[in-house]
């Protein structure tokens, strides 16, 4: 996936939009002292989907 899909993907899922870095480097998705557990375990889990 380019990271502009994976982008989407992110906002689809979850309600997040972490910044695309191009085709080759997918999105840079940061945690920050506002993040809450439950929004960095909700990234997570997208990651683990999105890898099967």
């Amino acid at each position: 996936m380019t990271g502009a899909q994976l982008q989407e993907e992110f906002w689809k899922r979850g309600r997040m939009r972490p910044r695309a870095s191009g085709a080759e480097y997918g999105v840079r998705h940061c945690t920050h002292i506002f993040n809450s557990d439950i929004e960095i375990d909700r990234a997570l889990e997208i990651v683990k989907d999105l890898s099967k």
